[in-house]
């Protein structure tokens, strides 16, 4: 039964969402319409998205999230560090409106992710969570690891949870094997679920919006991402054998074969071959699709079948286009961004021997070579942290360390 106080508060948002004259509730629901964070789940238990028990749970997160910030700001005025901490609680439960003005609370797992993320900011906000640098751990998500990003909050960060397990850029056999079916098993039911011309495919969102050389709205999608993911469910396959672990790989590979216009994370344009974007087919960014395409290997090298001239094309575009990242004293980010960090140069020059090792080309010897030898130009600085990067760069370098 509910309790008094979220009635209350039901009733609240009823009265302030009931529509005006001349309209009708649906059309109270329509996206492009603001709403608050409780009647946006109203309408979508009204679309048949929540079930009334589901709508009470996500009610009672949201009150808890309010009296949080209500706490920390308190009646007399909080610290500038209460104020700060209550804006990250702010930050998620705006993110119910913001998917519904654009249409996106249309999938009943995008709606329990938003759920998730207030609960769990309301949990960092107050101290109430485990963490590890600018790593949570929620209790809420076992075996799944959420990032700080200081403007916003805290966020799942699929690579993050990923990586941090399994190694790069090849999965280290030292791992034990359990820990990564706890992963994958966690991973797997945390995705929500497009459909392609290659059937439906799980996709690991990204629930903020970030602002780099390009604009991208929540909920986004990484080929970096989908790229972990992919390698996770290999090796699972590869050291058990297992039929479940293999079907899990060939979906996640369907996002692969899917172009980023129908939902995947192919870059339409293949005249130079295939590659699969970090970001945005905008962006060309190369560390996260060059990571995805030794994903692709590794799945290639595992399935064979048509796979095998996938990742021939993915090879195709690679060495196309790396030229264009190599100014000749440093490497680029994207086509749009410019030099990397130090720690990114070695990840960087780690990938291209990555890819020699899966091929023996020795185009990838020769440039892994030639990166090593670069020296920082004068005066380099620390760029911009773009999502996946600001969550891997404090731990980019005892990564590295760890695969050499």
């Amino acid at each position: 039964m509910r309790s008094l106080p979220l009635l209350l508060l039901l009733a609240a948002a009823a009265c302030a969402s009931e529509p005006t004259a001349g309209t009708d509730a649906d059309s109270d629901c329509a996206p492009g319409l603001e709403r608050s964070a409780l009647a946006t789940l109203e309408c979508a238990a009204s679309a048949g998205l929540l079930t009334p028990s589901q709508l009470d749970q996500a009610a009672e997160v949201l009150l808890r999230a309010e009296a949080a910030i209500d706490s920390l700001e308190g009646p007399m005025g909080g610290a500038d560090d209460q104020y700060y901490r209550a804006s990250w609680i702010r930050s998620a439960l705006g993110n119910f409106a913001a998917f519904h003005v654009r249409g996106a609370l249309t999938d009943s797992a995008r709606i329990a992710r938003l759920v998730d993320v207030v609960a769990v900011n309301t949990g960092f906000a107050t101290g109430g969570l485990p963490v590890a640098g600018e790593r949570v751990f929620p209790s809420r998500t076992p075996h799944l690891t959420w990032v700080f990003y200081p403007s916003i909050g805290v966020y799942f960060q699929p690579v993050t949870t990923i990586e941090n397990a399994i190694g790069i850029p090849f999965p280290d056999p030292a791992v034990a094997t359990d820990t990564l079916l706890a992963i994958g098993n966690a991973l797997w039911q945390y995705a929500t679920w497009r459909s392609g011309a290659a059937g439906a495919f799980p996709v690991w969102e990204y629930d903020f919006n970030f602002l780099s050389d390009v604009q991208k709205r929540a909920p986004w999608i990484s080929s970096l991402a989908q790229g972990e993911a992919l390698k996770l469910y290999v090796e699972l396959y590869r050291r058990t054998g297992d039929a479940v672990q293999a079907e899990r790989a060939h979906q996640v590979f369907r996002s692969f074969r899917t172009f980023w216009s129908d939902g995947g994370i192919l870059v339409d344009d293949t005249t130079h071959g295939y590659w699969w974007d970090e970001y945005d087919p905008r962006m060309w960014t190369w560390n996260g699709s060059m990571a995805a395409l030794v994903a692709v290997g590794m799945y290639a090298e595992t399935f064979g079948g048509d796979a095998v001239g996938i990742a021939a094309r993915g090879q195709d575009a690679a060495r196309y286009w790396t030229p264009s990242f190599d100014t000749g004293e440093w490497t680029t980010y994207s086509l749009l961004a410019g030099y990397v960090t130090v720690a990114y140069q070695r990840w960087h020059t780690m990938l291209a021997g990555a890819l020699h090792d899966q091929t023996g080309d020795p185009f990838w010897s020769e440039t892994a070579s030639r990166w090593a030898a670069y020296e920082p130009p004068p005066g380099l600085l620390q760029p911009p942290m773009l999502p996946n990067e600001a969550a891997r760069l404090p731990h980019i370098e005892s990564l590295l360390d760890r695969a050499r």
